[in-house]
């Protein structure tokens, strides 16, 4: 059976909550819309009730939203092309897989006078046994309903290979830290903290450390946002957030890192990592 890429084009409707006060999409909401179009596209593929009774268990890894500056109108139809594939790395010590990955991805149109891209966003989904014990969680074989698909290997420089180190900024302008809690009406059925409150957060906190050093943060603007998963965080734990920022010629960089508490300290590595980019419209005075 020869192998493809699964494609499908869905439409939807722009949601109040994707759209800010100037009718641009807020990047960390366009889970909304591309979320639904990838994991649907993978339940038609490979049944939601299958994956729960095989104990493999899709969860995302790495994901990367992007957004084109641009009004949009609430309610306008949302053309949305989605593509499936399989990205692997193979294992050592007897291991067929070290890494198996579903890479969806998903670009966003509004539609009339011509398609106009308006977001894109790339899921790299890992295939574990989610639930088992630590040294039984890697797949000895690809799911026969995903067969089907178009295998790529794990490229060095692909983000599900990134090094922790891509979420240090090197000599920030500033810097900020939190110790928090997790709570149970942020984590999912997975038992994990939801996608969309690492996203918020990531978006608040950096707000918030470039008012807090004098940035006028109406000028704010987000167009990118990568996330890797690395370590989850259950209800009741204590988390440090760390937050840096780089704003050149009103450029934003900056990193939110999430970590996990030890002994009141942050661990040493890196949970959840949050990189956004986008424009400081006014810098501050100095």
């Amino acid at each position: 059976m020869s192998k493809l890429f699964l494609e499908k084009e869905t439409r939807r409707e722009i949601r109040w909550s994707m759209v800010n006060q100037e009718r641009g999409l807020n990047v960390a909401h366009l889970n909304q819309a591309t979320g639904d179009a990838i994991y649907g596209l993978l339940e038609e593929t490979w049944p939601f009730a299958e994956q729960r009774a095989s104990g493999i268990i899709p969860v995302n890894h790495v994901l990367r939203y992007s957004v084109v500056p641009g009004p949009v109108d609430v309610g306008a139809p949302l053309l949305r092309r989605t593509r499936l594939s399989l990205v692997t790395r193979p294992g050592t010590a007897g291991q067929p897989y070290d890494k198996v990955h579903v890479h969806g991805q998903c670009e966003l149109f509004t539609t009339g006078d011509g398609d106009r891209q308006v977001g894109s966003a790339d899921y790299w989904i890992a295939l574990t046994r989610l639930f088992e014990p630590a040294g039984r969680r890697k797949l000895t074989e690809i799911p026969k309903r995903l067969q089907q698909l178009s295998e790529q290997s794990l490229d060095t420089d692909a983000p599900p290979a990134w090094p922790l180190e891509r979420f240090v900024l090197p000599d920030p302008d500033c810097s900020e830290s939190y110790r928090e809690v997790i709570h149970i009406n942020q984590t999912d059925i997975n038992h994990h903290v939801n996608t969309g409150v690492y996203l918020d957060t990531a978006q608040d906190k950096v707000a918030n450390l470039l008012f807090g050093n004098g940035y006028d943060v109406s000028g704010l603007r987000f167009y990118t946002i990568d996330v890797l998963y690395r370590k989850p965080f259950s209800p009741g734990q204590p988390i440090h957030v760390l937050i840096d920022a780089i704003v050149r010629d009103q450029s934003l960089d900056a990193v939110v890192r999430f970590l996990h508490d030890c002994d009141g300290q942050p661990a040493s590595r890196l949970s959840v990592g949050v990189r956004l980019t986008g424009a400081v419209g006014v810098s501050p005075e100095t």
